[in-house]
């Protein structure tokens, strides 16, 4: 039935996968909203054992490729921008970004634990180096959450590093700074992560530019083609093949995927899917500051922990497509299925104070005396 519907087994595979991720999130949700804070101190309690595993796996991965012994559970990154050849840490998770976002959640509660109850940072302890081995910018995301969410300095202090940081970790996404005596020979000019056009030429220094700019700016190319719904979620790396005749696209170039959240479901499903992912991450942010809002003991740690876990994902999907992948999807159940103490919804929560209380019932009375809101509801 499916591939009559699809047509190929690529559609196929990408129908489970969504049909997938469907499933996780409405489990997870449904879980977290039936069973309380009990379900969510499990789920944290697991993440943080596999994190642990995922964690260790990357470590002896790394000691076996310096040794020679085998390179399967390393990124081996050749003419690495800056460094050159590089082994990058990841372990099993499948990348080094998917390794780090992984990590954030109990990343961030254990940060928590430590700042506001003095409990040891032993996980803290144990992940910094494995962070620093992937070698990936996406680590920037890490103290930029920290800035936004923390207190440690003035507001106006923290809020100006976090953008600087936000503008480094965009800025190191997006362009290579080389020596202008190195041009005639870069490798860049014919590089998998450079389509070789120099975005500035300076007397000391000139900017290539990476293939994250290629990729977004031929996505608005084929979303501006296809305005409404998009070319198909599936159909962007075979779009690309066609597009390097018409030099939209660099013939050296590998086909990848757009490498961004927003660019992705911008070119796959249009406008329209841009406007239904933007209202997810309205919805979720809005529950999530009623879960901070009305927060208890028993879950403030894993509040404060999805709250900069969700900051670090939004930074991270500008040049990273998180929708393909558990981790975002696992995240948002978890945040939108959340109770409290009392069994209520956090969003529900907020019914209990009497202004709010007040000020919906005045909406409600002015919403009722409307005549086109009684055709809505029917």
């Amino acid at each position: 039935m499916f591939y009559g519907c699809s047509g190929n087994q690529q559609r196929v595979l990408e129908l489970i996968g969504r049909y997938y991720l469907l499933a996780l999130f409405l489990t997870f949700c449904w879980g977290v909203s039936n069973l309380g804070p009990a379900s969510l101190e499990s789920v944290f309690r697991w993440w943080t054992y596999g994190v642990i595993f995922l964690v260790a796996t990357a470590y002896l991965g790394y000691m076996l490729a310096w040794t020679g012994t085998t390179e399967a559970l390393v990124w081996v990154y050749e003419d690495y921008p800056y460094f050159g050849t590089v082994y990058r840490a990841m372990g099993l998770a499948g990348g080094c970004t998917p390794l780090i976002l992984l990590l954030l959640p109990p990343l961030f509660k254990q940060w928590w634990n430590w700042r506001e109850e003095g409990t040891f940072p032993w996980f803290l302890l144990y992940v910094t180096p494995v962070l620093l081995l992937t070698s990936s910018k996406e680590v920037l995301v890490i103290p930029i959450a920290l800035l936004l969410m923390g207190k440690c300095f003035l507001r106006p202090i923290r809020y100006g590093l976090a953008g600087v940081l936000l503008i480094a970790y965009n800025f190191s996404s997006h362009y290579i700074v080389q020596p202008s005596q190195r041009i005639r020979g870069s490798v860049y000019k014919r590089a998998e992560y450079s389509p070789g056009v120099v975005a500035y030429r300076g007397e000391s220094f000139q900017l290539f530019e990476t293939t994250y700019i290629a990729l977004k700016r031929t996505a608005v190319y084929l979303a501006n083609q296809h305005p409404l719904v998009g070319i198909g979620a599936d159909q962007f790396q075979q779009t690309l093949k066609d597009a390097r005749p018409m030099h939209l696209y660099p013939t050296h170039l590998p086909t990848y995927n757009p490498h961004s959240t927003w660019f992705g479901v911008l070119v796959g499903a249009g406008y329209l899917g841009l406007i239904a992912l933007t209202g997810l991450v309205v919805i979720t942010g809005r529950q999530l500051r009623a879960n901070l809002r009305w927060r208890t003991a028993r879950t403030r740690s894993y509040d404060w922990s999805m709250m900069a876990s969700s900051l670090s994902i939004l930074v991270v999907s500008v040049n990273y497509d998180m929708l393909h992948f558990n981790f975002p999807w696992t995240l948002f159940a978890l945040i939108l299925g959340q109770k409290g103490e009392n069994g209520s919804v956090s969003a529900a929560q907020s019914l209990s104070d009497s202004r709010l209380r007040r000020r919906y019932a005045l909406c409600a009375r002015t919403v009722a005396a409307r005549p086109c809101s009684r055709r809505r509801s029917s």
